[in-house]
């Protein structure tokens, strides 16, 4: 959401705080019965998911650089071990930062040379091409308050060494991905990425009627050069749509079996059916976990053994959140 944009969202969530309460309630106790009991899924196949119990988030550090002030997206490096990757929102540079897990100190700021920043909403981690075994980030230039883009972007670009702190680095070979919507603009704020495939899925933010995820085209351009968009294809409603709450990020399990979706108020996890395609995550019914609440929290990322997850808000400093689970 850009800046401009939060002070006019600001008055519509103030009017819509009621509503939104009820909501909440109801959602708070279909999240207390989803963490102790196996729930069916929604495909209709008779699978059945037993929902993890997740203990409620515990500050872990603060993140000691004091431009990441509206940390947006965040991702955990299986190449650094204990290093997270964060960037800003709107009204940034087109760059990304390193941050150590354990005390939230400076890796290192690194711009895409190349690319644009107009409302970066989300990052991932996923293979730099299908079969590949090197890692790539994947930045989302998604966000769309005012839904008046007619073409939103990816970014593309591998990962990074981290850097001592206060160091800065230009990095080169970013690919771009533009790309539309097949039923207009949509605000969106959530990116996932297969681990097994390379796809690219989008998840829409939706202040009324559900969220869909699109599945994005193949394959991901070569350069960072703006092309002529390709046409994203909707794959499926999201279930947490039915809880009323608005999608701010999302990150798939290293193993590629669950799948985070965040939420301003508590985040859903999602699981692939046995033997199925990932794609399957996304017609399961979600078990619900806690997250901070205090201030608008928009990213989420599992731990890189996929037991627990990382949560940031948007603030100076920027707060970094555990939760583990079981």
């Amino acid at each position: 959401m850009t800046r401009t944009a939060r002070v006019g969202a600001a008055v519509a969530l103030a009017a819509a705080a009621a509503l939104a309460a009820a909501a909440l309630a109801g959602a708070a106790l279909a999240g207390a019965a989803l963490a102790s009991c196996s729930v069916a899924r929604a495909d209709g196949s008779g699978a059945a998911a037993s929902c993890r119990r997740c203990d409620p988030p515990r500050l872990a550090a603060t993140l000691a650089r004091a431009d990441i002030d509206e940390s947006s997206g965040l991702v955990a490096s299986r190449k650094h071990p204990g290093v997270l990757w964060t960037h800003n929102d709107s009204g940034d540079e087109p760059r990304v930062f390193a941050v150590r897990a354990s005390d939230g100190a400076d890796l290192g700021a690194f711009t895409l040379a190349g690319a644009e920043a107009v409302d970066w909403e989300d990052i991932a981690l996923g293979p730099c091409a299908p079969a590949s075994t090197a890692d790539c980030l994947y930045l989302a230039d998604i966000g769309d308050n005012f839904r008046t883009r007619s073409t939103v972007q990816v970014y593309r670009v591998p990962e990074p060494e981290p850097l001592p702190a206060g160091g800065a680095a230009s990095v080169t070979g970013a690919a771009r991905l533009d790309f539309r919507y097949p039923d207009g603009p949509h605000d969106a704020e959530a990116l996932l990425v297969d681990p097994a495939t390379a796809r690219v899925y989008v998840i829409t933010k939706e202040k009324s009627g559900p969220s869909t995820v699109f599945r994005l085209p193949a394959p991901f351009p070569a350069t960072v050069a703006a092309r002529a968009a390709a046409k994203a294809k909707a794959v499926s409603p999201l279930a947490v749509a039915a809880l009323g709450q608005l999608v701010t990020g999302a990150d798939v399990s290293p193993d590629g079996r669950r799948v985070l979706v965040r939420t301003y108020d508590m985040a859903f996890e999602l699981t692939v059916a046995p033997g199925a395609k990932f794609e399957s995550a996304f017609l399961s019914f979600p078990c619900v976990f806690p997250v901070d609440r205090d201030g608008q929290g928009e990213s989420i990322a599992y731990t890189p053994d996929g037991t627990g997850f990382w949560t940031t808000r948007e603030a100076e400093p920027a707060p970094l959140y555990v939760s583990s689970c079981r």
